[in-house]
């Protein structure tokens, strides 16, 4: 019996009410490497405040102070040690000041990574004034800002002390991490853009494709350095691409019409392929719909697993033996979440809810959210999520 137990009702999570849900791991999954070891879930307050709370509901903590500020978008660290957020303040002298601020959660202490133009405040999303993308082994935090050139690119060496280093403009910019932390991949406009983390001098930034185009977020396969995204060929078909190491690169397969969500599983088994068909309105933000995902083999090659339910954002567990999917809204406005085994090719239902705005800004991104902000907890047993449950949580 697939165990799917629920649900604590546990605070004020990114605007609204959050909702664990735990997921018991397949009977026969492999052991996952150890979690971190601090299990909290970091949370925006219904005031604009920074807390973490246990996924019981219990030992609620607030990060940042009441003082008239507005704090948000929590980012937790690879380690659990910190967690980044953007705070903005009002300006004696009119407008704002935005900063993005790390703390240390063993020490309380707070440090500005950095504090953009004083101004009006530029949104990337409902709640979301940086975009923070930590690289796997907490080295780097690249981050998203408004600034002089539309969207920026910003990376901070943590050992350093030098504060972050601008390093691309002209957004809106999509981000990944390689797996060993040397490069990220930035997907502007129609090029893809591979940035060297470890070199000297500085980034090193390096256009690798400029006729890349409907998709989002670039792939990483967590094992050989190889990526995957979307470009046009010269007869005018988009196609599916995996880069080597190397540079060498091959075409896999024709790309879903409008839009492709590309998305590799973290054992690095299977390249999860979601066609976007279009947007739909949704409270204010506007979601991809699409109708399912197919998983690709490692080499690229099509697989006969995945589902066909009309979707609009998915999320790998960390062993990579699941999909946690949320599928299109129904007539009344919910959304129900499924969860998709590996394995038996099978899904099944887990609960039906209200997001709360910024619950549905995150959906609508999924694909570069997934990435920073994932819904699972890091042993794979529970999603979280905000909004109003709708209905209590099955079991199937």
């Amino acid at each position: 019996m697939r165990l799917l137990a629920a649900l604590a009702v546990v605070a004020a999570g990114l605007l609204a009410i959050g909702v664990v849900a735990s997921v018991g791991p397949p009977a026969d999954a492999e052991p996952l490497p150890p979690a971190p070891a601090v299990d909290l879930i970091a949370l925006v307050t219904a005031d604009g405040r920074i807390a973490t709370i246990a996924p019981d509901g219990s030992d609620g903590r607030l990060i940042t102070p009441d003082d008239g500020g507005y704090y948000t978008w929590p980012t937790w660290s690879p380690d659990a040690s910190s967690i980044v957020y953007s705070a903005v303040a009002r300006d004696p002298a009119g407008g704002a000041r935005i900063s993005l601020v790390e703390s240390d959660l063993g020490t309380g202490t707070a440090r500005t990574v950095h504090e953009g133009p004083r101004g009006p405040v530029v949104q990337l999303a409902e709640g979301i004034v940086h975009y923070p993308i930590w690289s796997p082994d907490g080295r780097h935090l690249a981050f998203i800002a408004a600034g002089q050139e539309r969207l920026e690119l910003w990376i901070d060496r943590q050992d350093d002390g030098e504060g972050p280093q601008r390093v691309l403009g002209n957004g809106p910019l999509w981000l990944s991490w390689s797996a060993d932390s040397r490069r990220l991949l930035a997907h502007r406009a129609r090029e893809v853009i591979l940035i060297g983390v470890d070199g000297p001098g500085g980034y090193q930034t390096t256009t690798v494709d400029s006729l890349a185009e409907r998709f989002r977020v670039g792939a990483w396969s967590p094992e050989d350095g190889r990526f995957a995204y979307v470009e046009r060929d010269g007869g005018g078909d988009h196609v599916i691409v995996i880069a080597e190491p190397g540079g060498a690169r091959t075409r896999v397969g024709r790309a879903p019409v409008v839009q492709s969500a590309l998305s590799w599983s973290p054992d690095g088994r299977f390249l999860a392929v979601h066609g976007i068909e279009g947007l739909i309105s949704y409270g204010g933000q506007q979601l991809t719909l699409g109708r399912g995902f197919r998983l690709h083999a490692a080499d690229g090659e099509p697989t006969d697993r995945g589902v066909g339910d009309l979707m609009v954002a998915m999320f790998w567990s960390p062993d990579g033996s699941r999909i946690a999917y949320v599928t299109a809204p129904d007539p009344q406005g919910r959304l129900s979440w499924r969860l998709y085994d590996v394995e038996s090719n099978e899904s099944w239902a887990l609960a039906d809810f209200i997001p709360s705005g910024a619950q549905a800004a995150l959906l609508s991104f999924f694909d570069q959210y997934a990435l920073s902000h994932s819904p699972w907890s890091a042993d794979g047993t529970r999603l979280v999520f905000a909004g109003r449950l709708w209905s209590g949580v099955v079991s199937a």
